[in-house]
């Protein structure tokens, strides 16, 4: 089994994650129910903050055995909690429909010497070479490692780094 690794200059619409390591600020937009919820986590996933309508709360790190969990900081019983593509959200003690990423419109890349396409869909990256079989892997991540997102699956190493490409 050969290994791809794909390094990517641009931003990188991704779940937000406590990452491994620490990373630049992410912003994702969830569809909790039909309620819309804007969330930023902050460096290093120390903490964050969540806008529904016109309120924002401020959140903190909780203890969590998976996933990333934040309190309010003025109200305990308001909870968000990620886990991977999707996010449960507790508002002032009530639990809400599950949450997905609303903002996912996925991303593309293709390059040449030798000639490839890949696009990524959620988790799922499609990868297409000339002159071989098209190729779909399920990543698992994302993590920060050396000031990149890292996703990793089946061969493939996917490396995203905010930069212009050079």
């Amino acid at each position: 089994m050969r290994t791809l690794l794909l390094a990517l200059c641009a931003a990188f619409a991704a779940p937000p994650v406590a990452a491994e390591g620490g990373g630049p600020p992410l912003t994702s937009l969830y569809d909790c129910g039909g309620l819309a919820v804007l969330v930023r986590m902050g460096e290093g996933g120390e903490g964050a903050s969540m806008r529904i309508g016109d309120r924002i709360h401020a959140l903190v790190p909780a203890l969590s055995a998976s996933g990333a969990r934040f309190e309010a900081v003025d109200d305990p019983t308001t909870v968000f909690w990620s886990k991977g593509l999707s996010a449960t959200l507790t508002l002032r003690g009530r639990d809400l429909p599950p949450c997905r990423i609303a903002d996912d419109p996925g991303w593309s890349a293709a390059g040449n010497e030798p000639f490839w396409t890949a696009s990524l869909r959620g988790l799922t990256l499609t990868l297409d070479r000339l002159g071989e079989v098209e190729q779909v892997v399920r990543l698992a991540g994302p993590v920060w490692r050396d000031g990149a997102l890292l996703l990793e699956g089946e061969g493939v190493r996917l490396r995203s780094v905010a930069a212009l490409c050079q």
